[in-house]
């Protein structure tokens, strides 16, 4: 973040220290850049060296943030990226402490193409990225660009609901026909029941406000101007 605030030239290039990002690639990148694309992703293809859990946690982790995120990513997708000026300013605006940059990329907006790439054997070295730091990665993805967690609160709730209203059904039943009950059981059922409803769609309405609140207080950009002549 710090070299993207810094940087100064018409289009800047964001690529690993390890490699294994081809720079082989650069001159079709700027080709695209030249064509009128102002970012030029780079899609990793299917990296056999990497071992089946890391593979499979990483699709995992794609489709997840796809289904719970209000932006698209790309599986696949790298930090080995082409931006054009344009989106520099557009990232320089967003000052949030928690940047999960592959998901900003997709929602500044701006014309965008992808390319695929094999990525390359590691230069030296062994990779510093742990389990506990891909699971927190994971964790900040989602919480950045999403709050339907928060909301399924109140999906539970309806859900519940429609369970209460069955158990309540069966306790009348159980009361009025079969006679086969406790003395206060009927009524412990029926309140716990309510209760339990009552208190998910509390906690689905505060997360309503609270999804609010988490997403002003990262203060980005009400809109994004690609450029100023209309096109």
């Amino acid at each position: 973040k710090a070299g993207l605030d810094y940087a100064q030239g018409e289009v800047v290039i964001t690529m690993d220290a390890d490699l294994q990002h081809p720079s082989s690639l650069i001159p079709d990148m700027l080709a695209c850049w030249a064509d009128g694309y102002d970012i030029v992703d780079t899609v990793r293809i299917d990296n056999k060296q990497c071992n089946c859990f890391k593979r499979t946690t990483s699709r995992l982790f794609y489709r997840l943030m796809n289904v719970l995120s209000d932006v698209a990513i790309t599986e696949g997708g790298a930090d080995f990226r082409l931006f054009d000026k344009k989106v520099i300013k557009a990232l320089r605006d967003c000052h949030e402490e928690y940047l999960f940059l592959r998901g900003m990329v997709s929602w500044v907006g701006f014309r965008r193409i992808q390319i695929p790439y094999q990525a390359g054997t590691r230069y030296a070295g062994t990779t510093k990225y742990s389990l506990k730091k891909m699971i927190l990665f994971a964790i900040c993805g989602i919480t950045s660009f999403s709050v339907r967690p928060l909301r399924w609160a109140i999906l539970f709730a309806a859900f519940f609901a429609l369970l209460s209203v069955v158990e309540i059904i069966y306790v009348l039943y159980a009361v009025f026909i079969s006679g086969q009950t406790v003395t206060g059981w009927a009524s412990l059922a029926i309140m716990i029941s309510v209760l339990g409803t009552v208190v998910l769609l509390m906690l689905g309405i505060i997360g309503e406000y609270l999804g609010k609140m988490f997403m002003q207080c990262k203060n980005r950009p009400e809109y994004i101007v690609r450029s100023g002549n209309g096109s």
